[in-house]
């Protein structure tokens, strides 16, 4: 059953049917519950698959099968990559919990599996501010500190190879020590085997790694018949330049700063590197990247000093932020007593812990925090944008505990009284979704969150009609200037106030402290009144 198991993960890797025999050592690492879940990447170096095993969550499965042809040292490749992972062993930004399994057909290097890779993050909506921009670079280079620190060079940082969880905590993941330090400058093949996986023609490959035919290093390799030993080993100053290539990658939206053409005419001195780093809007973001894609290995700084000397550009991040273990809870509690005063800088670093574990809290009173934190932002650096705050708390108004929907009710509400104007995206905001959240909620089990609903109303009202009126002036909703849509929010607004008044009389209490704002804007008349006048059970409505 375990054997069935593993020969599947393998052949789901496009894997010819004798190749996949004889896999017992992954058998041995997984169990019989391994399942294979989707191809991540296929090459003719490696194969990259999705798995799920028992008790271990989702996994990464790197299959490099041991094709007869090629020269490599696959027995020596192998202990070294295990020495170093046992080297990076409790580090807190590599990840460093990876297996090397080999057997006599196949290496396999398995990883937990993490939410995304930065390449991917780049182009994810809600798109990366800057300061996120920066905070991730900063952990790019707290990464490769570690690493280095314990001996450890990468030799393939990439985007692909920066892993992230949801709130954008990053890791470097698969160190590559087994592919080449050096490759010949004037063949592309083995570049493209090895280090062009995706390809999507970027290149991150120090200049120095390359050589030309007749140099002294082609001789050394040539006389060597392998990576040339420790004197031709990967060097901290490679994975500088390459971490430089990813954090103007990270600036440049998912553009990459070198195509190998380019890099090879960088080296020969054809480009300048000025030029290259024109379009990256952060000038401190471009200087930094400008100092270490230096041609001159031995000026380019070590990461510790790049993290010093460029200490006022990094954000200071919560401590939260870094606790990649522990529960949601506690990761809540934690951020919650650090935001009490929070920097400007510091908020959308905050608001994407928030958002990613405020879901995952089981305790009501941890998600209740998350909704004060989320609140805490909206006042600091994220004043005026509701991008990304908005759609948490407005999930939140279907939590299972009342106190918790009640919370997000008012959360809302305070969050769009900070906003000044309404921008071309969200120009529609009120119409197509506050409204029609707050229709769903006025009928919500709890007589507490609809008389939230009621108490909140007539904010929301005058906050609405005035951004919209705003927005139709400036042209955003697409009619006639200085004209919000004919009575279409009105009538939505009246919708939620109709449901609201044949409500319990505590909600129609609330909802009559409201009378003068949903009056003033015509969403609710004086007939109401007389109707609550009426009504002999409820006295207090009455006085």
């Amino acid at each position: 059953m375990g054997q069935a198991a593993s020969h599947a993960l393998v052949a789901a890797a496009d894997l010819q049917p004798p190749l996949a025999m004889g896999v017992s050592g992954l058998e041995a690492e997984l169990g019989e519950s391994a399942q294979h879940i989707k191809m991540l990447g296929s090459t003719r170096f490696m194969k990259t698959i999705l798995c799920k095993a028992g008790g271990e969550g989702q996994l990464v499965l790197h299959v490099f099968m041991r094709p007869a042809s090629m020269s490599l040292d696959v027995g020596r490749q192998t202990e070294t990559l295990r020495a170093q992972y046992a080297r990076l062993e409790g580090s807190q930004r590599v990840a460093a919990q990876t297996r090397v399994i080999s057997d006599e057909r196949a290496v396999y290097i398995l990883r937990q599996h993490l939410h995304n890779n930065l390449y991917d993050r780049i182009s994810t909506r809600p798109f990366l501010s800057n300061n996120e921009k920066r905070w991730i670079a900063a952990q790019i280079l707290m990464a490769l500190r570690e690493a280095h620190g314990r001996g450890v060079c990468h030799g393939d940082v990439k985007s692909e190879n920066v892993v992230m969880t949801s709130w954008n905590l990053a890791c470097l993941a698969d160190f590559a020590p087994f592919k080449p330090t050096y490759l010949p400058a004037d063949d592309p093949a083995e570049f493209n085997f090895y280090f062009d996986a995706s390809a999507r023609q970027c290149c991150c490959i120090a200049p120095e790694r390359f050589y030309d035919a007749g140099s002294s290093v082609a001789q050394q390799l040539a006389g060597s018949g392998d990576s040339g030993g420790e004197e031709l080993g990967l060097k901290a100053s490679m994975d500088i330049f390459s971490a430089g290539c990813v954090i103007a990658e990270l600036f440049l939206d998912g553009n990459p700063l070198f195509s190998l053409g380019r890099l090879l005419q960088y080296r020969r001195g054809a480009v300048d590197a000025a030029a290259l780093l024109a379009d990256i809007p952060d000038r401190e973001a471009a200087e930094l990247v400008r100092h270490m894609i230096q041609l001159d290995p031995a000026a380019r700084a070590t990461a510790g000093e790049y993290l010093e000397r460029w200490a006022g550009m990094f954000p200071r991040a919560p401590r939260a932020a870094y606790m990649g273990g522990g529960s949601a809870d506690a990761r809540m509690q934690a951020l919650y007593d650090e935001t009490a005063e929070l920097a400007d800088d510091s908020c959308e670093i905050a608001a994407s812990v928030a958002c990613a574990n405020i879901r995952n809290c089981r305790r009501p009173s941890a998600r209740s925090m998350g909704i004060r934190v989320l609140l805490r932002c909206s006042r600091g650096g994220m004043r005026g944008d509701p991008d990304v705050l908005l759609p948490y708390l407005v999930a939140l108004g279907s939590d299972a505990s009342p106190r918790v929907r009640a919370e997000a009710v008012v959360a809302v509400r305070d969050l769009l009284l900070g906003l000044q104007r309404l921008t071309p995206i969200n120009a529609n905001l009120f119409d197509d979704y506050v409204v029609p959240h707050l229709q769903s909620v006025a009928g919500d089990a709890s007589v507490g969150v609809r008389c939230m609903v009621a108490a909140v109303l007539g904010d929301v009202t005058d906050t609405a009609f005035f951004l919209t009126r705003g927005a139709a002036g400036e042209g955003l909703l697409g009619n006639q200037v200085g004209e919000p849509r004919p009575g279409f929010l009105a009538n939505q607004i009246r919708a939620v106030v109709a449901r609201l008044s044949f409500d319990s009389a505590e909600v129609k209490h609330v909802l009559l402290c409201a009378f003068p704002q949903l009056y003033e804007r015509g969403v609710q008349s004086l007939s109401h009144i007389i109707t609550y006048l009426n009504d002999r059970d409820c006295w207090f409505l009455r006085a």
